[in-house]
């Protein structure tokens, strides 16, 4: 069922933008969320802040990065689309 005017939806294929799972969560979030608040309330580099910022370098320098899991589903969906693409029987 097409709209005169419209253009239909010319697919190649599917694709998901980002295939993948990051498992974990930043904790050093936290110790940069606390420096920006030191910031917000005594002013930048102050001297009040220094801690807190030795923290946050040291969390950073320390984090591991997080695993990555890929999903199959840009393989599954360029399998599949054409199968579900046709166009049913009128």
């Amino acid at each position: 069922m097409s709209v005169k005017g419209v253009p239909g939806n010319k697919l190649k294929y599917l694709k998901m933008r980002k295939p993948y799972k990051e498992i974990g969560s930043n904790e050093c979030i936290v110790f940069m969320t606390e420096l920006f608040n030191c910031w917000a309330g005594a002013g930048l580099n102050s001297p009040q802040c220094k801690e807190m910022e030795m923290k946050m370098k040291e969390c950073y320098d320390t984090k591991k990065n997080p695993m990555v899991v890929r999903t199959a589903f840009n393989y599954h969906a360029k399998r599949l689309f054409p199968k579900l693409s046709r166009r049913p029987h009128d």
